[in-house]
């Protein structure tokens, strides 16, 4: 009981000992709240102090980084692998990797080099001739073939010494490659690899702020090349020698290879032929490669940034895959050799991949075209042409070279076929080149819209003109208020691919997606009761275009025994 109520009594004050207790405790605020004050004040000025020296380092880092830029180098780390030269846009100029030095007597070193390749070009010998071989090709533009991924032909010129001064000029010869992203032409960023080193260009870099172009190497490491971690190919992110040039457009960045003749062809080898392929072959597609670039560098595909090819099917494709030793020698045994003609011009060494034991001419794209193809033949005549096609195709020849290739021989069927999905392929392609697509009314011949309503149900499909060789040149979509009529191989492959499965002559299956392995093919439409298509059947045989070097009839070739020249003169005649 005492014990509590002294505690009471020291819970309960008096007022005066209240008054006594605020005032104390007000004091020691306010002594607190100046002490505090009194000490702050250093360490604020001290704050601000290390502030201002943050700022004028960096405003000095900045500094020194443009000028670094303007100096047409930028280093990531002291090793200094990464060069970054800025480029003036006017024109384009053809230069040795050694022309990017640093410095102010640059533009002196880079017109000695070109002074002395110029005098190497002069002197040079006209190019060794040499066979071809194919790896698909598609058109997209209704000027040039559909298919770009075959290569050409080209005679054989005589001597040792033409075949070692045409392969001095390839080592310093360039070609410039666009090297396309999953966005197409255009890059968001680009990201490069050299050593330990790593670089990162954006629109927004620092390099773009005095020119829209770039130019990187790995500068101080011979031999290193750049690997491009922005670009994901069948062999990961690929590598690049020679020099990349980016540049700067309001669609993105464009990304340019510019290296030597002979590491393109050696880029492109693997990548269009199995480096597993006998050496002879192999020879024989260097050598196409090789024609095909130097035709496209007379008849450039970009000619906007001066860039001969890029790195697609639409030309050759270029380190999809790693370069291979086999290969690599392949285009050093064939160095310089190229295939030309009687009058001295490039031969356009297409090539594909399996024939069917017959091949095409390069009229089956239709390039160049200004009027709409005829039809010529009558009914009569298309029924027998059809018929000899379908007897040809649908027997296996021991005598021909793919005979025992899977593709030599396949089948397709589409048993419910989307009506809408042919015409919305047929107005695709249309749009490409309308010369070799449109419809016409039944009622009066008029043009007609390619769509289910204007034209009704579809009734017959059939191929009405064919080119040399028996491959398919037309097909002619009879509806019931009128016809859509399809040309071109490629166009036909396009337009009857309704994905799913190719059966092959070896019992396995091939999926399609976009295109029909190839357009030597017999049609016949599956029509119910009312007469209306319900689906269709085609038997084909081959892999690719037709045009040029078969690469699988180059392989049994070089199994057999054959060189390379053999090869080529096979496939390519004069």
């Amino acid at each position: 009981m005492g014990v509590h109520l002294i505690y009471e009594n020291k819970r309960k004050k008096t007022s005066k000992q209240k008054f006594y207790s605020s005032f104390l405790l007000h004091e020691m605020a306010e002594f607190g709240i100046r002490w505090n004050m009194r000490n702050r004040k250093p360490y604020i000025f001290l704050a601000a102090y290390f502030l201002m020296i943050f700022l004028w380092l960096w405003y000095c880092y900045r500094q020194v980084q443009k000028a670094c830029v303007e100096a047409g180098h930028t280093a990531q780390n002291e090793n200094g692998i990464l060069e970054v030269i800025p480029w003036q846009e006017e024109g384009f100029d053809d230069r040795e990797e050694t022309s990017y030095p640093i410095g102010e007597d640059s533009k002196e070193k880079e017109e000695e080099e070109s002074k002395k390749s110029n005098t190497k070009e002069e002197t040079a010998a006209e190019d060794k001739e040499a066979p071809t071989q194919e790896s698909e090709k598609g058109e997209e533009d209704g000027d040039s073939s559909e298919e770009e991924h075959d290569n050409g032909h080209q005679e054989e010129a005589d001597g040792e010494e033409d075949r070692e001064s045409n392969g001095e000029k390839g080592e310093t010869e360039k070609i410039r490659v666009v090297l396309t992203g999953t966005g197409g032409l255009y890059h968001e960023e680009i990201i490069l690899e050299a050593g330990d080193e790593s670089l990162e260009i954006t629109a927004k870099s620092p390099y773009f702020e005095k020119t829209n172009v770039i130019r990187i190497r790995a500068g101080s490491l011979e031999g290193e090349a750049l690997r491009v971690m922005s670009l994901n190919k069948s062999c990961g992110h690929p590598s690049y020698q020679g020099v990349l040039e980016i540049r700067r457009e309001e669609a993105g960045l464009v990304l340019i290879n510019e290296v030597s003749l002979e590491e393109y062809v050696k880029g492109v080898l693997p990548s269009e032929m199995p480096s597993s392929y006998p050496l002879e072959a192999l020879k024989a597609q260097a050598v196409c490669a090789r024609t095909y670039a130097k035709m496209k560098m007379e008849n450039k595909v970009y000619p906007q940034y001066d860039a001969a090819v890029d790195d697609t099917t639409a030309c050759q494709v270029y380190r999809n895959l790693e370069t291979a030793a086999q290969g690599d020698l392949a285009v050093d045994e064939t160095a310089g050799e190229v295939l030309r003609r009687e009058d001295g011009s490039y031969m356009e060494c297409y090539y594909y991949s399996t024939s069917c034991g017959r091949g095409a001419e390069v009229s089956v794209w239709h390039g160049g075209e200004t009027q709409r193809p005829a039809l010529i033949k009558s009914q009569e005549e298309i029924d027998l042409m059809n018929q000899e096609f379908f007897d040809y195709i649908s027997q296996e020849y021991k005598g021909h070279l793919e005979a025992e290739d899977a593709f030599y021989r396949w089948d397709y069927s589409v048993k419910e076929a989307d009506q809408k999905e042919i015409f919305e392929r047929c107005r695709n392609r249309q749009g490409v080149n309308e010369k070799l697509i449109w419809a016409e009314s039944r009622k009066d011949g008029s043009p007609c819209e390619i769509t289910k309503e204007k034209l009704g149900n579809i009734m017959d499909m059939s191929i009405v003109e064919r080119q040399e060789g028996g491959v398919g040149d037309c097909v002619k979509i009879s509806c019931e208020n009128g016809e859509v009529y399809v040309w071109g191989e490629y166009n036909i492959r396009h337009v009857l691919c309704q994905g799913g499965a190719v059966k092959l002559r070896d019992g396995t299956t091939f999926q399609v997606k976009e295109l029909l392995p190839s357009a030597f093919i017999s049609l016949q439409s599956v029509c119910n009761k009312k007469g209306n298509m319900v689906g269709y059947i085609v038997v084909g045989g081959g892999f690719g275009h037709g045009v040029g070097l078969s690469q699988n009839g180059a392989k049994h070739m070089a199994l057999a025994g054959n060189d390379y020249r053999e090869i080529l003169e096979t496939y390519y005649k004069k």
